[in-house]
């Protein structure tokens, strides 16, 4: 199996960009299995403000040893990174020939998984103008996606210009060339993934093509693709479609080393597994599902849980809809409601069996429940914890928990326990203090979180941030045990905005 034959062994890994979440969280789950990452340069990974280097990548790739498995990004590959792909068309008529003969490669590569995403509904926004604008097209898509019942039928629809006089009818007035734009860029994506699915070797049982819906909702011209995507993928074992962007390559890790694995799911409340949270398009149970399929996985139910070797945890909002993390009010959290007392129980009861327990905190977008977070540090669960998960949308947090628990091994040494217990600090670091307490405040004070620092002020940040994550820190040690000491904490903000940071610590054995 793979698992045994990686143990110890490399990995190629062509990441989705150059960010924390798409990067380094895989570089860390493959340290639970002691697997080495050969991953190219960072700095021809681009970022925000520019492309990957797609002739130095090529280079780096096609230097590397065939017979090494891999997880290759098309969209790095094909379009410089995730923000590449969202602006593909002034690039596109140039490279097509070049865009042939890389999907060609990627398909014909031998023990290789490669996964791409579907556009969300809007371009990434840099300016004021970038967010009206997507606003505009975001609504024009829910519209037609609602009004028009296939891609084919929409296509058809854009052709005769009666989908244009259907969005004029319902007051939605977008300019000719944001909305010629804005359409060549699907059409060259959809293109690509069709000649992708084409290349696919269909029947090659060692490789594996996946997509991924890039933020979404409940209805736009995404789903649509996704559902033309799906309805190939359905009839292939080797082509899957799934929610989310960030953490594909940590679920085709999982399902790369440790597939096939059954694990227990306890739910917080009746209601959670049924609730659809910010920018997905399905109930949280649908997206785990997914996910499952993805990584060759099956679940107990919540009575048999108990019988799992590992469990995963899973807290969701605990209102009507999920909000954003910066509503929570700086350091004045309310206690856990009383009915969650025997989730809490479960939890508890599960880490005295000696079962792996791995919390997925879905109860905010962009950041983690820091009530939640205190009511573990209180009933001294947090650092028992085999792993936590709380970042960014619900589904690249369910990303995150399912490949962490899917990674454990199942003989836990010193290389491994330092390797998790590294992770589990980062990310209640990065998800929880610093995305739902720090952010926040260093938002109102710099007037937003996408807006580009300078390099002075990245500079000035960082140091701020690690002393406010500093002081944080130690004031939660010292109601736990962390069974490790903290040599230092790292910050650096790597696409100078304040929405990503990366955190990383150094551990020691006390």
């Amino acid at each position: 199996m793979f698992g045994v034959f990686l143990m110890n062994s490399n990995l190629l890994f062509v990441p989705l960009d150059s960010r924390p979440c798409c990067s380094t969280f895989v570089r860390r789950l493959a340290e639970f299995r002691n697997i080495q990452l050969l991953v190219p340069p960072r700095e021809i990974l681009g970022n925000l403000e520019c492309r990957g280097q797609l002739d130095q990548l090529w280079a780096w790739l096609k230097q590397q040893k065939t017979d090494y498995p891999a997880i290759l990004s098309a969209d790095m590959l094909l379009w410089g990174g995730l923000v590449g792909s969202r602006r593909p068309g002034d690039i596109c008529e140039d490279i097509r020939q070049d865009l042939r003969d890389y999907i060609a490669f990627l398909c014909s590569r031998e023990n290789t998984y490669v996964f791409s995403t579907i556009m969300r509904t809007a371009p990434t926004q840099k300016t004021t103008a970038d967010i009206q604008e997507a606003e505009m097209l975001v609504k024009a898509s829910q519209l037609l996606a609602s009004h028009y019942n296939s891609l084919d039928e929409l296509k058809e629809a854009f052709a005769d210009n009666s989908a244009q006089d259907y969005l004029f009818s319902r007051g939605i007035q977008i300019p000719n060339q944001v909305w010629r734009d804005y359409l060549r860029q699907r059409q060259q994506k959809n293109m690509a993934h069709i000649s992708l699915l084409k290349s696919w070797p269909l029947e090659a049982k060692d490789s594996y093509l996946l997509f991924g819906y890039d933020d979404s909702q409940a209805k736009g011209i995404n789903l649509l693709e996704g559902a033309w995507l799906q309805s190939i993928a359905s009839e292939y074992e080797n082509i899957g479609i799934t929610t989310g962007a960030d953490e594909l390559a940590q679920l085709l890790l999982a399902r790369l080393v440790a597939p096939g694995q059954n694990i227990g799911v306890v739910w917080d409340c009746e209601e959670t597994p049924a609730m659809i949270t910010r920018y997905e398009d399905c109930p949280l149970a649908e997206v785990l599902q997914r996910q499952a399929r993805v990584t060759k996985t099956s679940f107990a139910n919540q009575d048999e849980a108990e019988i799992c070797d590992k469990v995963l945890f899973i807290w969701g909002p605990k209102g009507n809809a999920q909000e954003e993390s910066f509503f929570q009010r700086d350091e004045h959290w309310p206690a856990i409601p009383d009915s969650s007392k025997e989730f809490f129980d479960k939890m508890e009861e599960a880490i005295e069996l000696g079962q792996s327990v791995v919390l997925a905190d879905v109860a905010y977008a962009n950041g983690g429940d820091c009530s939640l977070v205190k009511h573990l540090l209180d009933r001294g669960l947090l650092t028992r914890l085999s792993g936590y998960a709380g970042w960014n949308t619900s589904g690249n947090t369910l990303g995150t928990a399912l490949a962490t628990i899917l990674m454990l091994p199942e003989a836990v040494n010193r290389v491994s326990f330092l390797a998790y217990k590294r992770f589990m600090i980062e990310r209640i670091l990065d998800d929880c203090v610093y995305e739902s307490i720090v952010r926040p405040q260093l938002i109102k004070a710099m007037g937003g979180s996408f807006r580009l620092l300078s390099e002075r002020e990245t500079e000035v940040l960082q140091k701020r941030i690690k002393d406010r994550m500093w002081h944080i820190f130690k004031l939660y040690t010292e109601k736990m045990p962390l069974h490790v000491s903290i040599k230092d904490i790292n910050i650096s903000l790597p696409w100078r905005r304040l929405f990503e940071a990366e955190i990383s610590v150094e551990l020691e054995e006390p």
